[in-house]
């Protein structure tokens, strides 16, 4: 539902005068005539004028406006989410397959066998003090003052909506924050994963193996990024101390 008031710039009790004084003052602002990309702005001001300079109209749509806020407050109450999602990222490593490993091998290995490897990799994972919601368990989420829930604002000197610095875009605020996450509801952790390649994937230099939805988890229910493994067949050195150090340090970027 529109915020009239918003629209206007204008308080709930705002007199008819005020109404009109800054309704006429936003119409000049954002007149299509001195701008084509201020047409909607402009129907929304003009749609807000109409309803709210309007006795009966402005009384039907206060009740209105309040029984959608209450239900508003209540949606929050009942969810941990945040409004705005935002998607993980992804992950890049390197796995090393010797030259050597894949020789002692290929008498054993057909092409729908699979080798699993385990690596260490760093990515963010799902808080577990909040369990993704971003508060602190038992506290609610009020829709932002300042942006009236939208997460933008438009500047009034450059006419451009630009993210709000109260909220940061997300339209709503903790009124207590998960300490453990800060408020983002995911944390960087390192961990060990074993990922399983087909035989005749890991002979193959230089190839890229998508693995789905295990790279960094999303924000407030966004997608989880995807971790990419670029496959490095390389031959072990035959001196025996950089073979030690290829052997030790070759899964590690």
């Amino acid at each position: 539902m529109k915020n009239y008031y918003a629209i206007l710039e204008i308080e709930k009790n705002a007199s008819e005068e005020l109404i009109k004084t800054n309704y006429r003052r936003l119409a000049s602002i954002f007149h299509p005539d001195k701008n084509k990309e201020n047409t909607g702005k402009f129907l929304d001001i003009n749609e807000a004028y109409e309803t709210l300079s309007n006795p009966f109209l402005r009384e039907s749509y206060d009740k209105q406006h309040e029984q959608s806020d209450a239900r508003a407050e209540t949606a929050d109450a009942a969810t941990s989410c945040r409004k705005r999602l935002r998607d993980g990222a992804n992950i890049f490593i390197d796995a090393y397959f010797a030259d050597s490993y894949i020789q002692s091998n290929a008498n054993h290995l057909v092409n729908d066998e699979s080798i699993v490897k385990t690596f260490k990799v760093t990515r963010y994972i799902v808080c577990p003090e909040c369990a993704g919601g971003g508060k602190q368990p038992g506290t609610l989420a009020v829709s932002c003052i300042r942006c009236n829930g939208y997460g933008t604002i438009r500047d009034s000197e450059t006419n451009l909506n630009e993210i709000c610095q109260n909220c940061n875009g997300y339209g709503d605020v903790f009124m207590y924050k998960c300490q453990n996450c800060n408020g983002l509801g995911r944390i960087r952790a390192n961990e060990e994963i074993s990922l399983k390649f087909n035989a005749s994937d890991v002979s193959v230099d230089g190839k890229i193996i998508t693995f789905k939805n295990i790279g960094d988890i999303g924000i407030f229910g966004g997608k989880n990024g995807d971790l990419r493994v670029r496959i490095r067949a390389n031959v072990v050195p035959k001196n025996t101390f950089l073979k030690r150090l290829f052997l030790k340090y070759r899964n590690r970027l």
